[in-house]
């Protein structure tokens, strides 16, 4: 299920271009990240071999893809990569993308963030220093000597974070092409990335002045890759014809559902017989509605591709918001046999279930929706899915402590608080639910006299 999502990111991040405060963001203009199980486990496969390689444990990183036209990805909160659509659909070549995520995982494994945490707060220090200076000077009654000591002490600071930054980057580079190399996968597409950006830059904004870069110039770092390829020619793996199927496959599936429906089937027009050029027009005549023509171009996909769990999935999408209930329980019902690690498809078919209104089709949403829950404690919306599916039951305390673990993660410590008073009003005493919302609570008060604590310091 191809699911926008929103979400805020951490403050601090390192970043393939360009580092910035994701959240410095208005409120209203929060990135939208989307969840999709075939664009997740492709972004896993072409990366976990350079996870593993760097000694990191592939299911412990995290990759969210973001909404957003720009050629990007950043690491923020540890190891949890965010790629933004615009790589994808810019890329035309997967070891593009694979090169962008090895300079990523240069960052976690080189403990960058943390890095550049405490580089940062030295260079608050550097700046305080030269500010309480500054003003010393214009108490002393020289005021332009003092504004011009807290402006050098600011720039200094500024430069200083910078150089270290740059510094991170350039590690990040290097470890990149080390990584690439231990998994045979050529350097080339970074290189071809990063000459193209370059001529962008150059275009659009002349020559920028290195020292206030938090990254090399881009021609410093194509340069680099293109010397490491003449010294190592047998570096230069070509990608696999399957996997660059599979990328064009992907960048069609994002068109499709990121570009207006017009420009999609311009791009991909019906002479174009690709695999990639069908599944971009089935989404676009979905999306138009022309449901007819959407359906009759994926059932020839699934005609063609019976195992593809994808192509049903989408089925399955199309009929559920175009009020064709139990049909699309059937499509989505197929897509999970196909794929029944696949969280989405799942919170799919558990949505489609819940929208037949019967106890007999919420009772087997309830078993797809505790399996998610399980694999994804932190989904929000499946612990709504949940909630809803006993309250439809008449399972009153299992629902409430369901909804309370969603407001436990939307920030809502009352209507935590709520649900939960609610969920040990309605399960019986001793059983594993109430203990559960019993500790939950306890966790609640615990949390509660610690902000008091702070507060009071």
């Amino acid at each position: 299920m191809f699911c926008p999502r929103y979400r805020l990111l951490t403050v601090l991040c390192a970043a393939f271009l360009l580092a910035a405060p994701a959240d410095a963001q208005p409120d209203n203009d929060k990135p939208t990240t989307i969840r999709d199980d075939e664009i997740e486990r492709y972004l896993h496969q072409i990366a976990d071999p350079v996870f593993a390689a760097a000694g990191l444990v592939p299911a412990h990183v995290q990759i969210t893809m973001i909404k957003n036209p720009e050629v990007n990805s950043f690491v923020a909160g540890g190891q949890h990569i965010f790629v933004h659509t615009g790589l994808i659909t810019f890329s035309d070549d997967p070891t593009t993308v694979i090169g962008v995520l090895a300079h990523e995982t240069g960052h976690i494994r080189g403990g960058h963030l943390i890095l550049k945490r405490q580089e940062m707060e030295a260079s608050m220090t550097d700046a305080l220093v030269g500010y309480v200076l500054g003003l010393g000077s214009i108490l002393a009654g020289a005021p332009g000597a003092g504004a011009a000591v807290i402006s050098g002490g600011q720039q200094m600071a500024q430069r200083e974070f910078l150089r270290y930054s740059r510094g991170h980057e350039e590690s990040a580079d290097q470890a990149a092409l080390t990584l690439l190399g231990q998994v045979h996968i050529s350097p080339r597409g970074l290189l071809n990335l990063l000459e193209k950006l370059g001529t962008e830059q150059t275009m659009l904004h002349g020559q920028a002045n290195p020292f206030l870069q938090s990254h090399p110039l881009f021609p410093e770092r194509f340069a680099h890759i293109r010397s490491y390829l003449e010294t190592n020619p047998d570096k230069d793996y070509p990608a696999s014809e399957t996997l660059k199927e599979e990328h064009l496959r992907l960048e069609a599936k994002l068109r499709g559902f990121i570009d207006t429906p017009e420009k999609v089937l311009a791009r991909y027009p019906e002479t174009d017989k690709s695999v990639a050029a069908r599944y971009a027009r089935a989404i676009a005549h979905y999306r138009i509605p022309e449901l007819n023509k959407a359906l009759s171009e994926i059932d020839r996909l699934i005609r063609d591709y019976p195992d593809d769990p994808y192509f049903r999935e989408l089925k399955g999408q199309m009929l559920f918001e175009n009020g064709h209930i139990p049909e699309s329980v059937e499509a989505y019902e197929q897509a999970v046999e196909r794929a029944p690690d696949a969280p989405m498809m799942r919170l799919g078919l558990a949505s489609s279930l819940l929208a037949e209104e019967n106890k007999s089709a919420s009772k087997r949403a309830v078993i797809h929706l505790r399996r998610l829950v399980v694999k994804e404690p932190h989904n929000s919306f499946a612990w709504h899915q949940l909630g809803m599916a006993y309250g439809s039951m008449g399972n009153l305390g299992m629902s409430y402590l369901a909804l309370a673990e969603e407001s436990s993660f939307s920030g809502s410590r009352k209507d935590t608080r709520k649900y939960l008073d609610l969920a040990k009003k309605n399960l019986p005493e001793n059983s594993a639910a109430a203990l559960k919302a019993k500790e939950m609570i306890e966790s609640l008060e615990k949390d509660k006299k610690q902000d008091k604590d702070q507060d009071s310091d």
